[in-house]
């Protein structure tokens, strides 16, 4: 096993799972993460409380 692609590249990243419910409420399960822009996290879960 290679670990993480993003840490081989030496990318800026999260391990965490970012949750965005509206466009002003994220967040992410790591709680050391310090940017929640969606690029940097490779999970992404969009909650639809529209319906």
């Amino acid at each position: 096993m290679t670990g993480c692609p993003w840490c081989v590249r030496d990318e800026d990243h999260c391990h965490g799972t970012l949750v965005v419910v509206t466009a002003v409420e994220v967040e992410c399960s790591d709680p050391d993460c310090t940017d929640l822009d969606v690029s940097r996290h490779e999970l992404v879960t969009w909650i639809d409380d529209a319906g």
